[in-house]
């Protein structure tokens, strides 16, 4: 009986018509799934012949996405036509390492077939002897999942089966499982036989060749040949092939057929070419002239017709060999195309060819590279990082050239890929070549250019360099300036976004610039101005960029960002791209952030600057955003001294109270907060007394006196763990900062700047609107936007609340201020306005419905970084100021208590009026009925209308009384006190300033009635109090001379004049009879220069005009 060979497949020169389900790249020694030389992985076995099949840990092959444990090798259409007495064999191997056996009960190695596509049958099962762990591998003899029979070792060894059955078409199923270290197996020379009765041996198929054998192009033929023989002679050879789709998937039938020609036992036949991306699967079927028929075919071969890529639009643009620094070496690469290139795409490699070397080191390219863009590769990160001030996009130790080596750009793959441009040639030591470059920088002198196979000198610049003469990640600048002058001009008016700009000397701008890319070096100051520069591409700033007084605009189509080891400080920033900016370098914004369009990346490294009067805002963010952390700082004046603050979180903190506000426990001079109330341990800084300094407010209180909470070690507060969120509102305590003495209650304040770092909020916020206090109730609002607010349209737009008004808290008079925004009117000095400052919380009122809701809009936002305000005047309103007497020197006051008169009010207090929001010192307000009221609306006054005016102070001492009052026809004010039983005349226009002595010792001087504003009917007669004032004028005024000159007087009647000062020092007195109606006040030289009352008194009326000196 003759035994043919069906099908052979040793991994060597028969190593073809098998797939894997899992394709390995990871090249790993201890988990691994492919053919191999026992040089790439870790076990050892004995009896090896070449190539063979290994397995182990299947499920820890570093692949993505995790393979199974469990994989397969099928062996599919091997043609058993007209054959029987099928036989299998196969060589098995499992690395004992001498000490423990490895496999366990669920490990396996199953040898299965199928004949025409039927029911899969057993062939040669390898298990673990028992179902435990850490067994000998056996053959299986019964298929129960035991192996029983002979063991699997290290050495290989043959184990043989018959076939079962007979057909047309065999498969063979070889299935692996294996999930753990150290359970392992190998497998070689799979052979299936045949014994056939008859003694006609089938054609012998051998030395199949393919021409071209590799990178098949789609104009190329290719010609398949193979060595074919038989005792017999050759009825037929035909090659059989398919082309297949160019996802490489392969029924098993061929479609087409040739009949190959031979010369001799050599055998031909050509496959036309095929299109680009196409498989081509193929076999050789050769049928023997015996009268029985032998016919043997090969296993299946392919190939694949690709085309070579294009050459990219990629050149090499910058190689960098600098003499004070080995370590700062790199390449420069450049897109001057119009489309980005993807290179998981379009493959690319750099490689280096050392010395005369004709092999290379290969850097594969990652990533997509925009047009217009660089990429930079270099020999170490860190040691670049340290010479430039950024990190290089890419790493290879390749990057290494010392000025004799070449560099050069492949496409396709690695080693045999396209050469598309070069550095130097390949092959050929640089030293002493044009392109040497040894203590330089070679630079190509025209980014246009197209890529070249052969080095041209006319491309390349080569000089002499440094770390400070590179420039990597741009092109070589059109303008630079240096050693005190511009080269070739300066560029204002005359650089557009297309040039390069460099500063390596100090230097300030005298006008606009644009750019694409800007250099400062280090050590060198670029000073803005008042000027505006435009990049469309990024800034490399190892100096200082000084924009203190001027704008920055990013508006390029590219995403932009910044490098380098400097620091910007910018004035005004805008952000106009819509492929974002991203933020490498420390900036300090002192102005207006401008989202325009695009993300700005923070990086972490931004920070909104505050100073007295301004603090860095965002203006109303439209189409914008903002990532990463920003630190936002919130000035505090010495001049305010040590007072409460009512403050917002800006930002959502990263991290605590006690990292943010309280500079993390340190004690920083000019920067943080003491906050007292609980022991260190909680983050707090105790005093002697230890009484909180921060406290929240409930807004869903019911009792007002429970609606403040402190923050305390007692009450459970954390402040190394408390993190609040953008708009949480809090009253704060500020001492000063950090260094304040907290022994002593009287340590002087000093000026103090709060940190937080954390990330802004923009957009509609909160994203559940926040909820209000019941009816008529107070709620505390945090500003959650680093932006002033028009807290006006945030009423307009909430529900169940009073949105005519509001309360600010100032803290130059610890009192809450009243603004309303129809008719707004503050108290005198005051900066409060009808914008909510960045940082700063704020009270609302809900209406008699209340537990409302409002929610923070961008078009809310007030333009602008000042803090300034202006008020208004108001007709038909009479306004009282309660001054002390350092107040009223300065043209402040303390609070302020108001009357507004019209026909639509009634004059009983009712709840149009506004009840007063007490605050924390000296206090005015109109009193009904132990009701208090901040703003009284009443109908036009009456003669005899009385209203009730009650003043609260912490001290004795004498207070000072502005009144201002409009003209009601018919009528004279009076400012009334009922201790002295006086009337002090309002003079309708001008403010009048009315002193009075507060003693808290005295009952009667404290008493809530003791004053009053006082309406009574006027007379035109020249005894009415009201036509005295309006007659009497004094001049000079304000005076510099040593006299002044009353007129409008009553000839012939006695005159009394006396002088106050702002302490209510009388400090001049005249008395004496007078001839004519113009009488003269003299010896005002020795009064010092400032403000004076002169009181008027004649036939028993009186008035007041204020005098200034100067």
């Amino acid at each position: 009986m003759a035994q043919n060979t069906v099908y052979q497949l040793d991994f060597d020169s028969n190593n073809s018509g098998y797939s894997l389900s899992l394709d390995d790249i990871a090249g790993e020694t201890t988990d691994y799934f492919r053919r191999t030389d026992g040089s790439d992985i870790g076990a050892d076995f004995s009896n090896v012949s070449g190539f063979y099949f290994a397995a182990q840990d299947i499920d820890g092959v570093g692949v993505t996405p995790i393979p199974s444990s469990t994989q397969t090798v099928t062996i599919p259409n091997i043609n058993i036509s007209g054959l029987d007495n099928l036989n299998f064999t196969i060589k098995i191997a499992e690395d004992d390492d001498g000490v423990n056996q490895d496999w366990d009960g669920a490990d396996f190695f199953h040898v299965d077939y199928r004949i025409d596509g039927g029911a899969i049958q057993s062939l040669i099962w390898i298990e673990a002897e028992t179902s435990g762990t850490n067994q000998l591998p056996r053959l299986d003899e019964d298929f129960d999942g035991i192996g029983e029979g002979i063991e699997v070792t290290d050495v290989f060894s043959e184990f043989s089966k018959a076939i079962s059955g007979n057909g047309s078409t065999l498969e063979l199923i070889l299935t692996f499982k294996l999930d753990s270290g150290d359970e392992d197996i190998a497998i070689d020379d799979i052979l299936v036989t045949s014994q056939n009765t008859a003694v006609n041996d089938s054609p012998s198929i051998s030395n199949i060749s393919q021409n071209p054998d590799s990178a098949v192009s789609s104009s190329d033929e290719v010609s398949i040949s193979a060595v074919i023989t038989d005792e017999d002679g050759l009825q037929s050879v035909v090659l059989d092939y398919d082309v297949a789709a160019n996802d490489g998937s392969f029924d098993g039938s061929y479609d087409q057929s040739i009949t190959m020609t031979n010369s001799s036992s050599t055998y031909m036949a050509i496959i036309p070419a095929q299109a680009d991306g196409s498989n081509i699967y193929y076999q050789i079927t050769a049928t023997d002239l015996n009268s029985t028929p032998a016919v043997t075919s090969s296993a299946a071969l392919s190939y694949q017709v690709r085309d070579p890529l294009p050459a990219p639009s990629l050149i090499i643009t910058e190689v960098a060999d600098p003499f004070d620094n080995a370590n700062a070496r790199f390449v420069e690469i450049y897109n001057n195309g119009s489309q980005p290139i993807d290179f998981d795409i379009t493959p690319v490699y750099l490689a280096r060819f050392a010395n005369a070397n004709t092999t290379s080191v290969d850097e594969q390219l990652i990533g997509v590279l925009g047009a217009g863009e660089y990429l930079v590769i270099a020999g170490s990160g860190t040691n670049y990082e340290s010479a430039y001030g950024f990190s290089p996009d890419a790493i290879s130790t390749g990057v290494s050239g010392n000025g004799d080596d070449t560099y050069a750009l492949f496409s396709g793959s690695a080693g045999s890929g396209t050469l598309f441009d070069i550095y130097g040639a390949i092959g050929t030591d640089g030293t002493g070549e044009p392109w040497e470059y040894e203590d330089s920088r070679a630079v190509r002198n025209d980014l246009n250019v197209t890529p070249k196979t052969t080095w041209t000198a006319s491309e390349w610049d080569i000089i002499t360099a440094n770390v400070n003469d590179m420039s990597p990640k741009r092109g070589e600048p059109d303008y630079v300036y240096a050693a005190g002058s511009w080269s070739p001009a300066a560029p204002e008016g005359l650089s557009t976004i297309n040039d390069e700009i460099r500063v390596r000397d100090n230097v300030a701008l005298t006008g606009d610039l644009e750019f694409r890319s800007l250099t400062v070096d280090e050590n060198i100051t670029f000073t803005v101005g008042a000027n505006s520069i435009t990049s469309s591409r990024n800034l490399f700033v190892n100096g200082t960029l000084d924009g203190q007084d001027g704008t920055l605009n990013f508006a390029g189509t590219l995403p932009q960002s910044t490098f380098g080891t400097g620091t910007l400080i910018i004035e005004d920033l805008i952000i106009n791209n819509s492929g974002g900016v991203a933020f490498n370098n420390i900036t300090n914004l002192e102005g207006i952030l401008s989202l325009t369009n695009g993300e700005l990346a923070t990086n972490d490294l931004l920070t909104l600057k505050s100073f007295e009067g301004k603090a860095a805002v965002i203006n109303e963010v439209v189409s914008g955003s903002i990532s990463g952390n920003v630190t936002v700082e919130q000035f505090f004046p010495a001049t305010t001294g040590r007072a409460f603050r009512f403050v917002s979180a800006p930002v959502n903190f990263d991290g605590s109270i006690t990292a943010n506000w309280q500079e993390g426990g340190s004690n920083a001079a000019g920067f943080g907060v003491q906050i007292t109330g609980g022991d260190v341990a909680h983050g707090y800084d105790p005093s002697a007394t230890n009484n909180p300094s921060l406290f929240r407010y409930d807004n869903g209180y019911t009792d007002p006196v429970s609606a403040w909470i402190p923050l305390s070690t007692a009450n459970g507060d954390d402040l190394t763990s408390i993190s609040p969120e953008a708009g949480d509102a809090y009253r704060l305590f500020i001492r000063g900062d950090r260094t304040t003495d907290l022994t002593s209650n009287t340590s002087a304040a000093t000026a103090t700047t709060l940190r937080a770092t954390g990330t802004l909020v923009t957009g509609a916020y909160p994203a559940t609107p926040i909820a209000l206090a019941g009816p008529n109730l107070y709620s505390l609002i945090g500003n959650p936007y680093q932006s002033k607010v028009d807290v006006e349209q945030l009423l307009q737009n909430a529900t169940n609340v009073v949105a005519t008004e509001y309360y600010q808290w100032d803290s130059t008079t610890n009192n809450y201020v009243l603004y309303e925004f129809a008719t707004p009117t503050t108290p005198m000095g005051s900066d409060i306005s009808k914008n909510a400052l960045p940082g700063q919380s704020f009270f609302v009122q809900s209406d008699a419905t209340g537990n409302g809701s409002l929610q923070f809009q961008e078009s809310y936002k007030t333009a602008g970084s000042d803090v300034a305000t202006k008020n208004v005047d108001i007709s038909n309103a009479l306004t009282i100021n309660l001054s002390t007497q350092e107040q009223i020197a300065s043209g402040k006051a303390n609070d302020i208590a108001i009357a507004r008169f019209d026909e639509e009010f009634r004059t009983d207090f009712d709840p149009q009026d506004t009840q007063k929001f007490f605050g924390l010192s000296h206090s005015l307000a109109w009193e009904k009925n132990g009701a208090y009221y901040a703003v009284n609306r009443a109908a036009m006054p009456q003669d005899g209308d009385r209203f009730n005016l009650s003043v609260f102070v912490g001290t004795s001492g004498t207070y000072f009384f502005t009144v201002q009052s409009p003209e009601f026809e018919g009528l004279t004010t009076y400012f009334y006190d009922s201790l002295s039983d006086t009337y002090d005349l309002v003079t309708p226009g001008n403010p009048v300033v009315i002193s009075k002595s507060i003693d808290l010792s005295n009952s009667s001087s404290t008493a809530g009635d003791r004053f009053q504003i006082v309406f009574r009917k006027s007379t035109l007669g020249m005894d009415d109090n009201f036509a005295f004032a309006k007659a009497i004028s004094l001049f000079p005024n304000p005076s510099s001379d040593d006299a002044i000159s009353i007129s409008n007087l009553v000839a012939g009647k006695p005159v009394t004049f006396k002088i106050f000062n702002t302490l209510g020092q009388q400090v001049l007195t005249v008395e004496k009879t007078i001839s004519g109606t113009i009488e003269t006040i003299n010896g005002l030289d020795n009064l010092a220069n400032g403000l004076y009352l002169v009181n008027v008194y004649q036939n028993d009326l009186q008035t007041s005009i204020k005098l200034i000196l100067n």
